[in-house]
């Protein structure tokens, strides 16, 4: 029973009809295309037809994801024109390109492109974008097992084919139909519409699709007669495309089913073996890690349980690291299924957790895919209040726009006044800088006045002394006392002054700690903090140094410092 469960598996992935991501070689853009992107550079129409047709190159090659830029732009360049086809077409390109790279992102750009497509005037051109997404959708549905959807995509899908003369398209469709069909179990249906499609047109894709069919009903004879008919034709090919060796692999596979089925498990090896080559060329990991799960499988019938082990933990890490989770939990379905071939009971259950957890994030991927569904169906029934939501933005940028212009003016207005109020107290800061110098002029001013004062008077008695010589000799001495104390007033005034311009509080703080300090006493404590020496200090006052020594002895009692070794100097710097 488990063993019928995985090949059922396996050959439901190998039914879909897929499209190729890559070729073996990757060629250049041609020098036609080349030259249409250098004359086309604007963002304009012709730019967007240029980088349609760029897009289209590398579609037809199955090099989806090489296109991705170009897509981007087209993009851009849609919105810069305000062209809704040519949205609507970036839209779409975006969905297939995501679709390839298992970006979930796929259903968004699909819906948006179908909402827009749904609203253009019909024309050739609009009918076929719309037919294609449709196409797209229903890929997307099938891979998500959203069978209705699907079923509904493809009937509107094929009537606007066969409205319009899509035949390609038409086939395409009725493609997806049968593999739909298959997938449901309905494989004689199936094989009919596979077949009537196969009468209109050859497509290659169909022979491999009646092949897995026939296998499900167990005609087994029928199914290896196409699969055979796959490999004869495609190897005969003197060069093949990327969905042509897509298809041969397929058809490689299907018959190793085949064998597996009819338990031929060296026939099955050998048919796995002749792809073996093409899957490697080909760099699909989805058909690689199938080709092991095939393998695996048919080891496993051989007996052979330690290199089939070996075999199906390869597939469950190149399964794991490309995201397929599908292929992961058949892989470890299979790989339970040989640990209990082996009896390798411990192991088995391990492997058994493993297999439970996969089955659960299947089961929430494909909740939250319903979810996702759901959402974009609301989203497609709110379409007729789209307009009204614009029209309000666009009300509601109109008010922005003016509150911004509001905002400016009230940012403006701050900064304003907030340079005008640094402008003040710059101003304020010169002003005050100003009168201190004028009061510093004043004062010096005064000083000089008083002092031409003195002076003159000690000329008017000098010039008396010398008329009357006589009797004069205590005069003289008492001039020079006078000029003397002249020049020691003067000399400690400016000390002063200058000295209360870099320390303000000095002498306030100090007489308020020691409020017995003579004015003698705190203008010595200013020469110390100045770091004025005894004989600086003796210059300074005109007296010598041991009366400065004496001084400097009695201000240490007085600001009670008994430690002899403590510096006076220091102490004076705390204030």
């Amino acid at each position: 029973m488990k063993h019928s469960i995985i090949i059922l598996l396996i050959s439901l992935f190998l039914s879909f009809v897929a499209v190729a991501q890559e070729e073996y070689s990757t060629p250049q853009l041609p020098d036609s295309l080349v030259e249409r992107l250098k004359e086309n550079r604007g963002t304009d129409l012709n730019r967007a037809m240029a980088l349609d047709d760029v897009i289209m190159f590398y579609f037809d090659d199955h090099r989806i994801v090489d296109a991705t830029s170009f897509i981007n732009e087209l993009g851009d360049v849609a919105n810069s024109i305000h062209d809704n086809y040519w949205i609507a077409k970036s839209h779409y390109y975006k969905a297939l390109c995501v679709y390839y790279t298992y970006n979930a992102e796929f259903l968004a750009h699909a819906n948006k492109a179908l909402r827009i497509a749904e609203t253009l005037r019909k024309n050739e051109a609009s009918q076929l974008l719309l037919a294609r997404i449709y196409l797209a959708r229903s890929a997307y549905f099938f891979d998500n097992n959203l069978f209705p959807e699907c079923q509904e995509s493809i009937n509107n899908g094929l009537k606007i084919a066969e409205k319009n003369g899509f035949h390609s398209l038409k086939h395409l469709f009725l493609g997806n139909l049968g593999a739909m069909l298959e997938h449901l179990e309905k494989y004689e249906d199936a094989i009919d519409i596979f077949k009537e499609n196969l009468k209109n047109k050859f497509n290659l894709s169909a022979l491999p699709n009646i092949a897995a069919s026939y296998r499900e009903l167990h005609q087994y004879d029928s199914a290896v007669f196409y699969v055979d008919s796959v490999i004869s034709y495609v190897t005969k090919m003197e060069k093949m495309n990327g969905n042509d060796g897509y298809q041969l692999i397929r058809a490689y596979q299907i018959k190793a089913l085949v064998f597996i089925d009819l338990n031929l498990w060296d026939q099955a090896i050998k048919s796995l073996d002749a792809s073996k080559y093409y899957t490697a060329q080909y760099g699909d990991k989805s058909l690689f890690s199938r080709e092991l799960l095939l393998r695996a499988d048919a080891l496993n019938g051989l007996g052979k349980y330690e290199q089939a082990l070996k075999t199906i933990d390869n597939a469950i890490d190149i399964a794991n690291t490309s995201n397929l989770i599908n292929i992961e939990w058949m892989a470890v379905k299979l790989k339970s299924d040989i640990l209990d071939n082996m009896k390798a009971y411990k192991r088995e259950v391990e492997t058994l957790r493993y297999f439970i957890t996969l089955t659960d994030t299947l089961n929430n991927r494909e909740n939250v895919e319903k979810v996702q569904i759901q959402k974009f169906q609301q989203e497609t029934m709110a379409m007729e209040q789209q307009y009204e939501l614009q029209q309000a933005a666009m009300r509601q940028r109109h008010r922005l726009i003016w509150l911004s212009f509001a905002f400016l003016f009230v940012v403006g207005a701050l900064l304003t006044v907030i340079f005008m109020l640094n402008r003040k107290r710059k101003l304020e800061t010169i002003a005050a800088v100003l009168d201190t110098r004028n009061r510093e002029v004043t004062s010096k001013t005064l000083e000089q006045m008083h002092l031409n004062q003195v002076l003159q008077e000690v000329v008017t008695k000098l010039t008396y002394f010398a008329n009357n010589p006589k009797g004069n000799n205590n005069a003289v001495d008492i001039t020079i006392r006078d000029l003397k104390g002249l020049i020691d007033n003067g000399s400690a005034k400016d000390f002063d002054y200058f000295f209360t311009q870099v320390h303000p509080d000095f002498y306030k703080k100090l007489q308020a700690d020691f409020p017995d300090l003579t004015p003698n006493d705190l203008r010595l404590c200013a020469y110390i903090k100045s770091n004025l020496n005894v004989k600086e200090v003796a210059e300074l006052t005109g007296v010598s140094a041991d009366s400065v020594k004496t001084a400097r002895s009695r201000l240490r009692k007085k600001l009670c410092i008994t430690d002899p070794y403590a510096s006076l100097s220091k102490f004076l710097g705390k204030y």
